[in-house]
């Protein structure tokens, strides 16, 4: 889900992450998300996506995070294959960087 948040007196699309309640139930679920969010908000690099503000509102927990257009790896895929020269080069960016 893409919503737009204010930032500095502009408008900037975010990317929202939600559990709903059917799953927040789950303890294993919820402290699963819980622990991804409070990780991914201690990292911050130029290939990654900020995470803005992570909580739970009326029993569903939610994430925003910085809007990345141009699709994923998975449309990548689909749209260009993968090619034995291109696995390498994507893997050293996800693992190193």
């Amino acid at each position: 889900m893409v919503l737009s948040k204010l930032f500095a007196g502009d408008l900037e699309a975010v990317a929202l992450k939600i559990i709903t309640e059917r799953y927040v139930a789950d303890a294993a679920v919820r402290q699963r998300f819980l622990t991804e969010a409070r990780a991914v908000a201690k990292l911050s690099h130029r290939h990654l996506a900020r995470l803005y503000d992570f909580g739970e509102m009326d029993g569903v927990l939610h994430y925003a995070m910085e809007y990345c257009g141009g699709g994923s790896l998975a449309d990548y895929v689909a749209k260009n294959g993968l090619d034995t020269e291109f696995r390498p080069n994507i893997s050293d960016r996800i693992v190193l960087r």
